[in-house]
């Protein structure tokens, strides 16, 4: 019983990231060409690329306010702080190629956000 819930939620996770990334990069794209700060562009489209990934997961149809600001907290905010920390550490103090760069952080940063979601939905 325990590990089909557990893999319940991986699998929900998994299908709310492959469908919130290409949302996160057609934001991202949409924002830099009308000009927008690219810090600003990244953080309003990873908040609303995760809000895909926080639809997916949550079951009950009445979500609180408490539990998105819990998500918001536990899961956007750290994964956001692990992806673009670890894109500026490898790009600043390492010789990693950006394409490389991009897929570690993004699965270590959806990998903190998998672990964040089981915490902010226990």
């Amino acid at each position: 019983m325990r590990r089909s819930r557990v893999f319940g939620a991986f699998s929900r996770y998994a299908v709310g990231s492959v469908l919130s990334w290409p949302i996160y990069a057609g934001l991202l794209l949409l924002a830099e060409s009308i000009g927008m700060w690219p810090i600003v562009a990244a953080t309003i489209a990873w908040v609303l690329s995760y809000m895909c990934v926080y639809a997916m997961q949550s079951d009950s149809a009445h979500r609180s306010a408490r539990e998105f600001a819990l998500y918001l907290l536990v899961v956007i905010a750290r994964s956001a702080l692990v992806n673009f920390g670890l894109l500026e550490l490898m790009q600043t103090h390492t010789k990693v190629a950006e394409v490389p760069a991009l897929v570690i952080a993004g699965l270590l940063a959806g990998l903190i956000g998998y672990l964040g979601s089981l915490i902010a939905f226990k």
